[in-house]
């Protein structure tokens, strides 16, 4: 496994993502809420969705979150239902918590840091076409730090929590769930396997905790975000929509943000369509696991 690390204090790059720092030029926040249509209601194994990536057309992959064995499902899109399991060998669940696939590989986001005490914070990647007889050894793995942390201590009040990443060109992106300024921060890494320093590449203040993100595939110029507040008892969940932006400018086009009028700690999104994402979100006040459609062209 390589050590290479990302240089942090290179000018060429920092100038290169300078833009990322900056808020969207063009900001519109959409107000009131936008419904979502009930597709299915997720099957008993799957009582902690934590992570969607499309497969095929009509086919998805997901996870469940800490605490549960580590599988990868493919389920059917329209209905829910688990078309294969599959263990992954000589990797452990410690708090999986986003799924992203580009043609070839899944990536497996093991970097859930709720208390920011993790030092081990890794990134799996999986070859889509050897799932079914991927053996111990052949998984690889991108481990990483962010080298703006230097307190380890317990904490829920800090901005190193991350549960939602993409795939661009030859990086990962990671967008943080920030516990204490409820903002994110963006880090790229190689998605090559090895051991790096993620580099901050931007920031931007979402107002409450990010649990997912997607990029449109084909066309890359349009990513969601998804997230929730506590308002109460009850987690609110919104969803920015960025378009317009060029490269990895993230948030140097058009945003939008918009409520998802259903309470529910949504946890997973995945494009559909060009114009309309799967959402799912865990088992809660009593209620299943379920998955929903939101069309993009009522809140844009």
């Amino acid at each position: 496994m390589s050590t290479s690390r990302i240089p942090l204090t290179s000018s060429l790059l920092a100038l290169f993502f300078l833009p990322l720092l900056v808020q969207c030029k063009l900001k519109e926040e959409v107000k009131g809420s936008s419904p979502l249509k009930f597709v299915a209601t997720l099957p008993s194994p799957l009582n902690e969705t934590s992570g969607l990536a499309r497969g095929d057309d009509t086919m998805l992959y997901t996870h469940n979150d800490s605490g549960h064995p580590p599988d990868l499902f493919q389920i059917s899109s329209t209905t829910g239902r688990i078309i294969n399991t599959f263990r992954i060998p000589g990797v452990k669940n410690i708090d999986w918590e986003e799924l992203a696939a580009d043609s070839s590989f899944l990536y497996v986001g093991d970097f859930g840091n709720n208390g920011g005490t993790r030092k081990d914070l890794v990134i799996y990647r999986i070859n889509k076409s050897h799932l079914s007889v991927t053996r111990p050894g052949e998984v690889e793995a991108i481990r990483f730090s962010y080298p703006e942390q230097t307190y380890f201590g317990p904490s829920n009040r800090h901005n190193f929590d991350c549960e939602a990443m993409i795939v661009l060109g030859d990086s990962l992106y990671l967008f943080t769930k920030n516990r204490k300024d409820l903002a994110t921060d963006v880090y790229r890494l190689p998605k090559e396997p090895g051991l790096y320093s993620a580099l901050r590449v931007g920031h931007f203040n979402t107002g409450g905790l990010i649990t997912a993100a997607d990029i449109l595939p084909g066309s890359p110029t349009k990513l969601t975000l998804l997230g929730y507040e506590f308002k109460g008892s009850r987690f609110k969940s919104f969803l920015w929509v960025f378009t317009g932006f060029q490269n990895a400018d993230f948030f140097g086009g058009r945003c939008t943000r918009t409520e998802l009028a259903e309470d529910l700690q949504a946890e997973a999104i995945v494009f559909d369509s060009d114009t309309t994402l799967l959402i799912s979100h865990e088992e809660e006040f009593g209620t299943t696991g379920r998955l929903f459609k939101l069309n993009l062209d009522n809140i844009q």
